[in-house]
C-alpha cells in the first residue's frame, strides 16, 4: 500500500497531517493521544488507527458521536487510500504520500515525533465560514438546503457535517430538558443528498414526519421534530 498520510481538516482548513509510521495512533480530545483534536464534539479517547500485517484499520473507542468512514458509521474497518474519516467536526482523509499534491503547503508531523498542537485555534466561527463559502461560489449557482422553522426563520446547511443540539459546539442550538449537547446531525451523502442521524434519548427522540428515526435520508418537505421544534427540510 505504501506510506499513508492522515490529512486533518476542520471545515475548509487543513490543520495538520500525520504519517502513519507506527503500529497504533490514537485520536481524541485528551492530550495523551497522538492526534489531539480539542473540540467538544470529540471524545477524550475517540478512535485508534492500527497497523497489522500491512493493513491499516480504524476502531471507534466508544465515542459519544461515533466514527464515520465515507459517511457510514463504523465500529471498526480497514482503511484504504481515498477513505474519509469523520470524527466530530473533523474530517481526516487517508492519502498516499506518493500521490500528495506537492503544491499543498502542509507541515507533516510524524506520530513518533510528538503530540499534535491545539487545533482549535484554526476554527473559524460559524458566521465567517458561511460568509466565506457564499463569497467564493463561482460557476453554476450552488444552493444549500434550508431548515425552516414555523416562524419562517431559516437556517442554511453549509457544512458536510451539521450538528444540532443544546451545546455550544452545535451549528443549530435547540433548548430542552432532555436535549443533548449534540442531539442529531445532518451529513452530506453524495453530490446532493443529506442524511439525518439521531443521537436522541428515550425521552426526546428525533422524528421525521412523525416517526422515530435513527438514520434517514432527508427529502424535500420532510418535517424534523427535535425537542418540540418542528423544522421543515427544504432542498
Amino acid at each position: 500500500m505504501g506510506e499513508l498520510l492522515l490529512v486533518v481538516s476542520f471545515g475548509t482548513n487543513v490543520v495538520e497531517s500525520w504519517r502513519i509510521d507506527k503500529d497504533r495512533i490514537t485520536i481524541g480530545r485528551d492530550d495523551t493521544n497522538d492526534i489531539v483534536l480539542n473540540n467538544p464534539t470529540i471524545s477524550r479517547q475517540h478512535a485508534e488507527i492500527s497497523v497489522s500485517n500491512g493493513l491499516v484499520s480504524i476502531k471507534d473507542l466508544g465515542s459519544s458521536n461515533g466514527t464515520y468512514i465515507n459517511n457510514v458509521k463504523m465500529d471498526e474497518v480497514t482503511l484504504d487510500v481515498g477513505d474519509e474519516i469523520i470524527v466530530g467536526k473533523y474530517m481526516i482523509k487517508v492519502k498516499s504520500a506518493n500521490s500528495l499534491d506537492p503544491a499543498l503547503d502542509l507541515s507533516f508531523q510524524s506520530a513518533e515525533e510528538g503530540k499534535s498542537t491545539d487545533v482549535e485555534t484554526f476554527r473559524a466561527d460559524t458566521k465567517a465560514r458561511k460568509e466565506m463559502l457564499e463569497k467564493y461560489q463561482t460557476g453554476e449557482n450552488i444552493t444549500f438546503p434550508l431548515l425552516i422553522f414555523p416562524n419562517n426563520k431559516e437556517v442554511k446547511i453549509t457544512e458536510n457535517n451539521f450538528f444540532i443540539g443544546k451545546g455550544s459546539q452545535s451549528d443549530l442550538r435547540i433548548k430542552g430538558r432532555f436535549i443533548k449537547d449534540v442531539h442529531a446531525k445532518i451529513i452530506k451523502v453524495g453530490a446532493a443528498s443529506y442524511k439525518l442521524i439521531s443521537f436522541g434519548s428515550l425521552f426526546s427522540p428525533v422524528k421525521v414526519n412523525g416517526k422515530k428515526i435513527k438514520e434517514k435520508i432527508l427529502r424535500h418537505g420532510d418535517v424534523i421534530e427535535i425537542g418540540g421544534e418542528e423544522i421543515v427540510f427544504n432542498q
